[in-house]
């Protein structure tokens, strides 16, 4: 029956027994026809009053339960703040991470092609213990030779990083932009503005400017078609040449998305390079691995089959060199920070710290509900005769139930709109802290709108959960008989969650710990060089650098200024690979695959690396610009060399003169690299110098005027040693104070949720306190009764936490080559902290309720 379908269990026999019965009296008396004529007629009638009555009593009970839920807010406000603050907090930070993790993975998503584009890099596995390497730069002719080879390659660019001075008259600023071949803008959807996206870089000296950069050197003015002035500086990691000619504007773009692997002002295109060069070959050297080559699959293609048919190819393209190209997805560019030689601009995160971090704003929501249900089931015995006489009077449990969901549904509403504030006045914090520019318009993205009121409804739901199924189970004659109605009944659920919010807190503790003391020991770790006070100078400018040994022998001139040289790179910067070859006791020749710098006669004493055994390159010895090479201690150590001075090196018959003390050339994240070093004082790309610690603006204003007087085009560059030290490791330096903050903030909500639920049992043990009082308890024995379960919570919640916290770590260490020991000291400190953390919250509300008046309390009665 349609009556029977529509209504209500608990109401189907009053709603359809009168009906049956007159059907039945009518088929009896007259025909089954005319009864069912009838009954339709009265079921077409009822429906519109029907569905008017349950509406209306629907909204009725509504109200009628929004009241109560308001009227318990404002009965327990203590409770109440507790609890919209622990779920405010708790959902703001979830939130929070919503908007973290869709911008994260927002990478590289707006090109339309986003799933089969690839970049190709170079692959090196590593021989004799050394670990597999990534190198991004590969050679010009790459992309279109793969798109003769492979079919599966529909498209394919070249880019090349470039910087310099672009010039509009006399005016004239320092820009960071790419060379791109013509096929870059058909694969990458950059949003176009002015001019033919097809045609805009395929003749040389032609450049497309963002709108920024656009507005920028013409204002209003139309830039379709001007001529701009481009000063190229020497690509540091390159070594190519200066060159200085006319481009003309060919088209506009918008800013480019922040969000994107690729960050440039401007694009030049790429046969500018063979042009201006004076070599039209160069584009065809497979010697030169200088550029970046990405190609776009077809979307039937197999990514793997192509992946490993390349590798197999490589040969063919790298002769004896033992690295192989291999594919990298565009969508892993973003995440993937093992690739060396990276463009400018590149922000890379880790899939770890972004889980770790979501979990922290899950834990901090968790705890929050927990919040809510421990203060909802310790209110148990205040509610329970509100439960009994609903019951008595008629009240089905489906209704209790939708009551007490719907007051914590209620509070979670009432808390979205505080987490709403709560991320508003966070986000720009949070920006900074991770170093991203996300934007409050992602709040109006339908993807978080609707994330956001799943959010409410499931902290509602979850929240509420356990106080609606637990308390609308009790039968009504048990709760109204006796007035000790089985007290005891939910403490255990409710120390188990009390034993979860210090396990997650204690867990955190231990963790903030292990970071805290690895971002230190990154910090004061002996690098084996001295970083302090070492001004590292650029040279861009073709002139200042083959007049490198003039300037470093004129700022030598400075008393402030100890020890100068020039060198292609310095520590903290990547090498470039190079193989040694050496006899062993076998008289077996063994390759070695290396790190290698040149740098000129007091490299060592600038950085103060300290030599071993040997000598160092000296200007004495003449000949050590042709014959001398200097190692460090892992290549002895790898070669198995007892007397490693005077071991020849290579066919040319260079000779080992020195060996240095082992240095970390790279972050800490990497094992310390076999590294080689050759002479040439001459045309060096950096001049680090080490200046006393006085007056340092008036050195540095001397070092600028030194070298502006070498190089014309380019402004005066430089920077401290040290500060590029702490850029190196900002990543880490975040994620410590991310994690230190997240960690606070759950740590916070779990002591509000337990404050609240030892301010409502001191309450409710107010009479119990008294009477022990004056039979001769002492405030101390009162104290412990109060506090002595939530002690054995923290004893239960170590067991859990600890093991917890050291799997995670352990992976989170794994990152790092170099990394501190994880103590079971450390562990001992969390739970002692989480402990006085515990006796602060407890112990407040413990002493206060024992040294209250016993008479107070007993003259109520």
């Amino acid at each position: 029956m349609f009556l029977s379908l529509i209504s209500k269990p608990e109401e189907r026999f009053s709603v359809v027994g009168d009906f049956e019965e007159i059907y039945a009296k009518i088929a009896s008396e007259q025909n089954i026809f005319k009864a069912f004529i009838w009954y339709g007629s009265q079921v077409v009638k009822s429906i519109p009053l029907f569905f008017m009555s349950t509406i209306y009593w629907s909204w009725t009970m509504f109200i009628n339960y929004l009241k109560i839920a308001i009227r318990n807010m404002q009965k327990h406000r203590v409770f109440s703040i507790i609890n919209i603050t622990g779920l405010a907090l708790g959902m703001g930070c979830f939130l929070l991470m919503i908007l973290y993790v869709k911008y994260e993975f927002s990478f590289d998503r707006f090109h339309g092609r986003f799933n089969n584009l690839y970049r190709v890099i170079r692959h090196y596995k590593g021989d004799q213990g050394q670990p597999e390497s990534f190198v991004g730069g590969t050679p010009a002719p790459l992309a279109p030779k793969m798109m003769e080879e492979f079919v599966e390659v529909l498209n394919g660019s070249r880019i090349g990083e470039v910087e310099g001075t672009i010039w509009r008259g006399k005016q004239g600023f320092h820009e960071i932009g790419l060379f791109a071949d013509s096929h870059f803008l058909e694969m990458f959807d950059f949003e176009w503005i002015q001019g033919n996206r097809k045609t805009a870089l395929k003749a040389p000296y032609t450049i497309v400017l963002t709108e920024e950069l656009a507005d920028k050197y013409f204002g209003d003015e139309d830039p379709i078609g001007k001529t701009l002035t481009f000063s190229k500086a020497i690509n540091i990691n390159r070594g190519s040449e200066n060159e200085r000619y006319d481009v003309q504007i060919t088209g506009i773009i918008d800013k480019v998305p922040l969000n994107g692997h690729l960050q440039f002002d401007y694009l030049l295109s790429f046969e500018t390079i063979a042009s201006a060069g004076g070599n039209p070959k160069i584009l065809e050297m497979w010697g030169r691995s200088h550029y970046y080559n990405y190609v776009e699959l077809r979307p039937e293609a197999q990514y793997q089959d192509l992946h490993s048919r390349l590798a197999e190819y490589s040969p063919r393209f790298r002769g004896t060199d033992p690295g192989r190209y291999i594919l990298q997805p565009l969508r892993d560019i973003h995440w993937d920070a093992r690739t060396m030689d990276e463009l400018p601009g590149n922000v890379r995160n880790s899939r770890t710290y972004l889980y770790i971090f979501s979990t922290i704003a899950g834990f901090v929501l968790i705890i929050g509900c927990i919040n809510y249900m421990n203060l909802a089931t310790a209110r148990f015995a205040q509610r329970m005769r509100e439960i009994g006489l609903r019951k008595v009077v008629g009240a089905q449990r489906s209704q209790l139930m939708q009551q007490f969901f719907g007051e914590s549904l209620f509070v979670s509403v009432f808390s979205s709109i505080a987490a709403l504030v709560f991320l508003c006045l966070l986000l720009p914090a949070f920006n900074h802290l991770v170093d991203r520019e996300i934007s409050l318009s992602t709040l109006k993205d339908p993807v978080f709108i609707l994330g956001g009121f799943c959010v409410i409804f499931i902290t509602g739901l979850v929240s509420g959960s356990y106080p609606a199924v637990f308390l609308t189970s009790l039968q009504p004659v048990g709760i109204l008989k006796t007035t000790g109605f089985k007290r005891k009944k939910g403490i255990g659920f409710r120390n188990g969650l009390v034993a979860l919010q210090f396990a997650v807190s204690i867990g955190l503790i231990a963790c903030t710990l292990i970071v805290t003391r690895q971002i230190q020991f990154i910090r004061n770790k002996d690098i084996g060089y001295d970083r302090e006070h070492v001004v590292v100078i650029p040279l861009r400018d073709e002139q200042a650098r083959q007049r490198s040994e003039v300037i470093r022998q004129e700022l030598l001139t400075h008393p402030s200024i100890t020890h100068v040289s020039g060198s292609d790179f310095i520590p903290l910067e990547k090498n470039n690979i190079h193989i040694i070859s050496y006899t062993n006791d076998q008289d077996e020749i063994v390759e070695l695959e290396t790190f290698f710098s040149t740098v000129g006669y007091d490299f060592f004493n600038v950085f103060r690396i300290e030599m071993v055994e040997g000598r160092s390159f000296s200007p004495e010895y003449t000949t050590d610009i042709e014959e001398a090479v200097i190692v460090n201690e892992l290549i002895v150590e790898m070669a198995g060399w007892e007397d490693p001075v005077g071991q020849i090196v290579d066919q040319r018959g260079r000779r080992v003169i020195g060996v240095v003390k082992d240095f970390h050339q790279s972050s800490l994240h990497e094992a310390i690299a076999p590294m080689i070093f050759f002479l040439n004082p001459q045309e060096k790309v950096f001049l680090s110098a080490r200046i006393l610690p006085g007056n340092i603006p008036a050195t540095i204003r001397y070092m600028k005027n030194t070298v502006e007087r070498y190089s014309t085009d380019f402004a005066f560059e430089f920077y401290f040693q040290d500060d590029y030290f702490n850029v190196k490791y900002q990543s880490d330096e975040r994620f410590g104070n991310a994690f230190k903050y997240g960690s606070a903030i759950a740590i916070i909500v779990a002591s509000m949720g337990i404050f609240g639920l030892v301010t409502f049992s001191s309450e409710r043990r107010v009479k119990e306190i008294a009477v022990r009082k004056v039979l001769g308890a002492s405030i101390r024995q009162i104290v412990f009764n109060l506090t002595h379960e939530f002690m054995v919570d923290v004893g239960v919640a170590n067991l859990f936490a600890w093991p917890v916290a050291y799997y995670i770590m352990t992976r989170w260490l794994q990152n790092f080559a170099f990394r501190i020991d994880i103590s079971i000291w450390i562990f001992l400190w969390s739970a002692i902290i989480a402990l006085l953390i515990a006796l602060t919250t407890v112990g407040y509300q413990a002493i206060k309720a024992a040294i209250a008046n016993p008479v107070e309390a007993l003259r109520y009665e």
